[in-house]
């Protein structure tokens, strides 16, 4: 069986699907990835073979910014639920799609699983009439966003020639399988509404990351806190620093990754 995977080109996107891939392909079936050309390596080093679709996170959220006045909310629950449905199905989803219709139609996957921000597989796979599954990457988001990106994709349903009622009022999400790798005692409660869930535990990702440094098991004996903004939204320096104030003369440690693309030295002592 040939099975296609798609995600948004970043690490917290893919590894969520790691622990699947391995075991679908562990199970001799033949398993590939779509994401941006950027993020290819990233995937090929864990093994599998890749096709470039779609534009890089850069790209998407340069252009979603451009594009759509809630971006200029302040960061919030607000800011979240609007702007983030609108750049991943209104930026982000219309040129995987494009560039995911060629592909899907030359290798002729089985089936199609897709991280549930990437809302361009679903549309493709329902075009060439194969099941999916929708990967979750942790909490499940409102189904208020999952609405909103569904309207927000009608131009691209639309252009690929897809009947709408196929794909939903949810953008594609729900329809067949949600694997849902939330904890239950983290998991919203409207995950009771959607029928298809199906827990599923990442029991392990084999080589995922590197190993955390030796001065992790030196630390003092007291509560450390992790912070991180994730590799997107980690531009502002100052939403940083307002968390360093608060946390600077507790009883803590601190321990805080800025992402790739910031200095740990701009943040001060």
């Amino acid at each position: 069986m040939k099975v296609l995977c798609t995600c948004l080109p970043g690490s917290g996107h893919f590894l969520p699907m790691l622990s699947t891939a391995q075991a679908v392909a562990a199970a001799g079936h033949e398993v590939r990835f779509a994401t941006a050309a950027e993020f290819l390596p990233s995937i090929e080093k864990k093994g599998f073979a890749t096709f470039a679709a779609g534009v890089s996170l850069e790209q998407q959220l340069d252009e979603a910014n451009r594009r759509y006045p809630e971006a200029q909310l302040p960061l919030g629950k607000e800011r979240f639920e609007v702007f983030v449905p609108r750049m991943l199905a209104g930026v982000a989803a219309p040129p995987r799609a494009e560039d995911l219709v060629p592909i899907v139609g030359d290798w002729r996957p089985d089936v199609l699983i897709h991280d549930e921000t990437e809302f361009g597989g679903p549309v493709v796979a329902t075009k060439f009439r194969i099941p999916y599954a929708d990967q979750s990457v942790g909490i499940m988001r409102p189904l208020s966003m999952a609405r909103l990106a569904g309207r927000t994709l009608a131009p691209v349903v639309e252009r690929l020639g897809v009947d709408p009622d196929e794909v939903g009022d949810f953008g594609g999400m729900f329809a067949y399988l949600y694997l849902d790798v939330c904890p239950p005692s983290l998991q919203t409660a409207e995950i009771a509404q959607v029928d298809v869930a199906h827990r599923a535990h990442n029991l392990s990702v084999a080589g995922a990351g590197e190993q955390a440094p030796d001065w992790v098991a030196d630390l003092p004996r007291q509560p450390t806190i992790y912070v991180s903004l994730g590799t997107i939204f980690n531009r502002d320096k100052g939403i940083f620093g307002a968390i360093l104030e608060g946390l600077r003369d507790q009883p803590l440690n601190v321990i805080v990754t800025v992402g790739s693309n910031n200095d740990p030295a701009d943040l001060g002592p």
